[in-house]
């Protein structure tokens, strides 16, 4: 079968998920947690995206962002995958994948559809008995809403 191409439209946000690979619980680790939070920011910082919402579970990330500057979603994600990975990779002394191959992406419609993923991404935590409150948990938007681009 034919691998579907990624939809790139000009102007509209993502709602993103990538998973680590074979679904290890990768991220429980806060050091490896640190690495994917600070590129996000970097790439926002950089230019790539607007952030709006984001979550750092243990085997996957969500996120939802406006591409900038002409960047496309793949370009983005890979450019995020593969910085961390190596970065990962480094300070596991190690080498080979992290993620899995690929990501998933919806286009965001409207303000309501928008605040109804960033709701998910931010409860995500919650749901999985992580936390008791979203803000609580330290990666995600909902701890970092001053540094979110939109709400």
């Amino acid at each position: 079968m034919k691998k579907l191409k990624h939809i790139n439209l000009e102007g509209y946000a993502y709602f993103v998920t990538t998973n680590v690979c074979r679904r290890q619980k990768t991220f429980l680790n806060s050091q490896i947690a640190d690495i994917v939070l600070s590129a996000l920011f970097f790439l926002r910082d950089k230019g790539y995206y607007q952030l709006y919402s984001f979550v750092i579970m243990p085997e996957h990330l969500h996120l939802i962002i406006l591409p900038q500057n002409k960047k496309t979603l793949s370009q983005i994600m890979h450019s995020l995958k593969s910085y961390t990975a190596k970065k990962i990779n480094s300070l596991l002394g190690r080498s080979g994948k992290i993620w899995q191959d690929g990501f998933y992406e919806r286009i965001i419609r409207n303000e309501d559809d928008l605040r109804e993923k960033a709701t998910y991404i931010e409860n995500n935590p919650l749901r999985k008995n992580l936390v008791e409150e979203p803000e609580k948990y330290f990666y995600s938007s909902a701890h970092h809403r001053e540094k979110m681009d939109y709400f």
